[in-house]
């Protein structure tokens, strides 16, 4: 009998040689396998069939085919939402169910979550996405669009994570010789851009209005909500052609001029001020708070009146 269970244990163990356990490892705070509970792993396999764990294993590699097999399809859709996203941007930044153009914001910021919701891992979604965005802001020619048809998704993404100038030496080395870019290119691997994007990474330029991924529902939720509380504020600041003095609290069930006040000034601290040179929306931001900042001065002025 113990020798029966010696063997079934020996399986078990060459079937886990050829995968990668630490999957079925909790995860730290950065989100790396936590092998400080090896030994508790040890027990759960010990727990499991080796028809469940071969079972497991073939979960794994099928969805993992599966991923790879509909990359392009993840992708289409992840460039899309970013089209979209321009798309609203453009031409209907000031309609009225899209004040101060969130919407394009909340879809570039959920595009990652979205993919996982259809399926894609965590990494394949962020890889995915950060494709998509680089994408969607070039501007390529016809020679571009053709040759990136014949690449695949991985390639791509290493495109993505180059400078410019590592592009360029992309585009000579696939280039025939003696021909430019325009005339044909020849194949590269991935390993060989991997090589090229280490030698030029991507100096990546902080920005407001940049996609990150992830985002936590709670800074979503709280970024969305003080959208929402600038929006009230404005509304109610343009509906005063004069300023009105302050109504005492419990009078009335709608919010005070105070309390439109104390909001106003927790959401002038959150602004990041120092990117206002560097990102157009918050340019254009800055040119819709002129009007605001034009009521305070209104409002200082009232109030000195009355006190004399």
């Amino acid at each position: 009998m113990g020798k029966t269970n010696s063997v079934k244990n020996t399986r078990v163990d060459k079937s886990m040689d050829h995968f990668n356990y630490s999957l079925m490892l909790p995860v730290d705070k950065a989100g790396k396998p936590d092998h400080r509970f090896s030994d508790s792993l040890v027990r759960i396999r010990e727990e499991l069939t080796e028809q469940t764990i071969n079972e497991l294993i073939e979960f794994h590699t099928h969805a993992q085919q599966l991923q790879k097999g509909y990359s392009r399809q993840g992708l289409a859709f992840a460039s899309a939402v970013f089209k979209e996203a321009a798309n609203l941007d453009q031409n209907h930044r000031f309609d009225d169910d899209n004040r101060y153009g969130y919407k394009s914001k909340v879809l570039r910021k959920q595009a990652q979550q979205t993919l996982e919701r259809l399926g894609f891992s965590k990494n394949n979604s962020h890889k995915l996405v950060a494709t998509a965005d680089w994408l969607t802001c070039r501007c390529p020619g016809k020679d571009e669009l053709k040759w990136f048809e014949t690449l695949s998704v991985s390639h791509l993404y290493e495109l993505s994570r180059m400078s410019s100038q590592g592009y360029g030496v992309v585009k000579e080395e696939v280039s025939y010789p003696d021909f430019t870019f325009s005339a044909g290119q020849q194949s590269i691997s991935v390993r060989r851009l991997e090589q090229i994007r280490r030698s030029y990474p991507k100096q990546e330029i902080a920005s407001s209005d940049a996609a990150t991924f992830p985002e936590s529902p709670e800074e979503q939720s709280k970024e969305v909500q003080q959208i929402h509380q600038y929006q009230a504020l404005k509304t109610s600041t343009e509906q005063r052609s004069e300023p009105s003095p302050l109504t005492p609290d419990g009078e009335s069930n709608q919010i005070n001029n105070a309390e439109m006040v104390e909001q106003f000034m927790v959401l002038a601290q959150s602004v990041d001020w120092e990117a206002l040179g560097e990102c157009a929306a918050i340019r254009r931001f800055q040119a819709s708070m002129c009007e605001v900042l034009n009521c305070i001065e209104d409002l200082k002025s009232h109030s000195t009146d009355l006190q004399n």
